[in-house]
């Protein structure tokens, strides 16, 4: 791969994950979702209390259309480390904050918003020439959380 095709990989890499956030914080079919990833993709979020890595429609189910159904999401990242391996696979980490806010009935031991600070540790692989997450892992160092009737909370994770 010479240094063109390897800036444009990163580019390419680049638009994945910022389709990535928008389909997290917008939602959309599951069709449309499942295009970002490999059919074997795994996605890994230990604070939800995942015990493995898990298939991307396991996940959905688990986090996207459960813990943020009822909400608004904003998800942003930040200056990737983005290495390509080969012609087909690449790695990279993502700086990333979010805010999730829910409305309607909550119970009080459920949050009315969260901001969270973390970093995506992917892997992605190049099928039929588009760029595709293999795997995805979240680790977020902080997490703000506010409840209907309590001040804010913050965990610190290392």
């Amino acid at each position: 791969m010479n240094d063109i095709e390897r800036l444009i990989a990163i580019e390419d890499i680049k638009i994945l994950k910022a389709k990535y956030f928008r389909y997290v914080d917008l939602r959309p079919p599951v069709e449309e979702r499942d295009d970002i990833f490999t059919p074997d993709a795994t996605v890994f979020i230990p604070e939800l209390g995942q015990p493995h890595p898990m298939s991307v429609a396991e996940t959905h189910r688990l986090y996207t259309d459960g813990v943020l159904d009822g909400s608004v999401s904003i998800h942003q990242g930040h200056l990737p480390e983005i290495d390509i391996l080969s012609d087909s696979t690449a790695r990279a980490m993502w700086p990333m904050e979010d805010r999730i806010y829910w409305s309607g009935e909550r119970a009080p031991d459920q949050p009315i918003s969260l901001h969270g600070w973390g970093h995506y540790w992917e892997t992605y692989e190049k099928i039929d020439g588009k760029w595709k997450i293999k795997t995805c892992r979240l680790i977020r160092l902080r997490v703000e959380r506010t409840y209907a009737q309590a001040t804010p909370t913050s965990e610190r994770r290392f």
